[in-house]
Formats: C-alpha cells, sequence, structure tokens
C-alpha cells in the first residue's frame, strides 16, 4: 500500500512538473499562478504545496531534472573511448539534443534569467562538474601529447559553450535549426585553432 501511494505521489509531482513547463511557457512563468497550475494539473493547493513551497521551487525542480538530463548525455559522451575531437563532438549533439528536448524550459529561463543568472550558472556547473573535468583531462593529455596547442582547456570549452548557446539561440528563437553539419562546422573551426599539425 505504502509503494502505490509513493507512485502516486510522484505521478502527481510529475504532472505538475509537466504543466507547470506548459503555462510557464505559454503564460510566462511571472503570469502562471499557483492556481493556474492546479487547474490544469486537476489537483487541489494542498497536493502542490506538499511537493513545492512556491512556484519557483516547482521551476527549481524543472531545472534540476534538465541538468540532470544534460549531465547524463554529456557524461554518455565523454566516458566513450574515442579520440578527442570525436568526445567534444558526441559531447556537442548530447548538449543540443537535450536543449531540444527542454526548448520549452529555455524559453521560460528567458524570462527569469536576470533574476536567476547566478544561481542558474552555479547550478549548471555543479551538474557538468564530472563531465568538465573529464573533457579538462582529455584536452590536458592531448597537450602533453603535443596534439593540442597550450592552451587552458576550460577556456577552449568556455568557447564551445558559447558557440553551441549561440546555435540554440537561433534555432530556439529565430526558428533556424542546427544541423550536425553546423556542430561539425563550429567543431573543426575551434580544432583548426587549438590543435598542432602533424
Amino acid at each position: 500500500m505504502t509503494g502505490h501511494r509513493s507512485n502516486q505521489g510522484s505521478d502527481k509531482s510529475h504532472r505538475l512538473r509537466e504543466v507547470a513547463l506548459e503555462l510557464f511557457a505559454r503564460q510566462g512563468f511571472e503570469a502562471t499562478t499557483i492556481d493556474d497550475l492546479v487547474v490544469a494539473a486537476d489537483c487541489g493547493k494542498g497536493t502542490f504545496y506538499r511537493y513545492f513551497p512556491n512556484k519557483e521551487a516547482l521551476l527549481d525542480q524543472l531545472l534540476e531534472d534538465h541538468f540532470a538530463r544534460l549531465g547524463d548525455a554529456i557524461e554518455q559522451a565523454v566516458t566513450a573511448n574515442r579520440p578527442l575531437p570525436d568526445k567534444l563532438l558526441a559531447a556537442s549533439r548530447a548538449y543540443v539534443a537535450v536543449a531540444r528536448h527542454d526548448r520549452h524550459l529555455l524559453r521560460i529561463l528567458e524570462e527569469v534569467k536576470v533574476r536567476m543568472c547566478h544561481d542558474l550558472e552555479q547550478k549548471l556547473f555543479r551538474a557538468l562538474t564530472p563531465q568538465y573535468v573529464l573533457l579538462c583531462s582529455a584536452i590536458e593529455a592531448e597537450i602533453a601529447a603535443g596534439r593540442f596547442r597550450p592552451l587552458a582547456p576550460s577556456l577552449f570549452l568556455l568557447a564551445l559553450l558559447g558557440a553551441l548557446h549561440m546555435l540554440l539561440f537561433r534555432e530556439i528563437r529565430l526558428g533556424r535549426k542546427a544541423t550536425d553539419s553546423d556542430l561539425k562546422q563550429v567543431l573543426s573551426i575551434m580544432l583548426q585553432g587549438a590543435m598542432t599539425t602533424p
């Protein structure tokens, strides 16, 4: 009986998160009320407050879910046994795929980013630290082997992340899809400047 109750609870929490994504994206985070959320989720306010003390906490949970998906996807890309350029391309593909999956959340973040900017950066960094360390280590190994110019791995990864953000911005806000060819071209340009010639 307890397991059944637990499943019902997680189903209600999941339903509230689904509804929040839809309403926050359509109406805006600020304009969406807790009353809107409970009506759309077909639950009472008590149920809402059982899981979330306020709508900011609900948005926080949506972000945690996003960062967990992002971390898992990138970890699979960077832990595979393959050359660094292939790891970077796989990580870029994973990043874009998760962003596409969570495009409604990214639109919501556009609205609240000024208020949450510092907190968002900290959460993203915490979520991706293991993958970031793995990629930095892979770049450092390439530098030690003489295949990569002696540069700060963190700056290279920051530049790559910035390029991915621009491609995603263009896709989500302007409707021009970031193709696999775009990802390969961005990475190729960056690697041409970073890798040593044989």
